[in-house]
């Protein structure tokens, strides 16, 4: 082989080292993050059914969407049941997609939070979950304790503003 032949393959072989290389890993990088993301909305569509289903039993069982008035017996039982499931469809999002940097991701969780924040306003799911949370993920258990909070802080910020603003007769 000649000289210039050898400086050509060995300036190629540069070449790639320098920009192929790199570039390889860049695109492995982008589709992992691609497939991570689909792997989070599989997951997500599958917690949404589940808390669909939640809410077709509810639906189905009006008695024991009541969550204002306190249940006896058997309804006790049932809505306590319901309060698990939540629980641990609650628990799941929030594990999978609290506070992560991707928008995307960030988006599924607003969703997610809106919910949790209606739920943690429902007075027998709000007493409930200091039981509720027993054995559950600390950093979880922190998060909902502290939501509960805001909320009842909220509520009686709204419950003074309303006493204070005279009526516009």
């Amino acid at each position: 082989m000649d000289q210039s032949w050898r400086e050509t393959l060995e300036v190629m072989s540069y070449a790639v080292q320098i920009v192929g290389l790199p570039g390889a890993v860049f695109l492995f990088l982008v589709e992992q993050a691609k497939e991570r993301l689909a792997e989070q909305q599989e997951i997500d569509g599958q917690l949404k059914e589940q808390y669909n289903h939640i809410l077709d039993i509810l639906i189905e069982h009006p008695e024991l969407d009541t969550h204002t008035e306190p249940l006896s017996g058997d309804l006790a039982r049932q809505q306590e049941r319901i309060y698990q499931q939540l629980i641990s469809c609650f628990e799941t999002a929030f594990i999978r997609l609290y506070g992560r940097r991707n928008s995307n991701l960030q988006r599924m969780w607003n969703s997610w939070q809106d919910g949790i924040d209606e739920w943690l306003r429902q007075p027998n799911f709000a007493k409930a979950l200091p039981r509720l949370l027993v054995g559950e993920d600390p950093y979880y258990t922190e998060y909902m304790q502290t939501r509960v909070q805001e909320i009842q802080s909220d509520a009686g910020h709204e419950q003074s503003r309303e006493l204070e603003t005279p009526s516009p007769l």
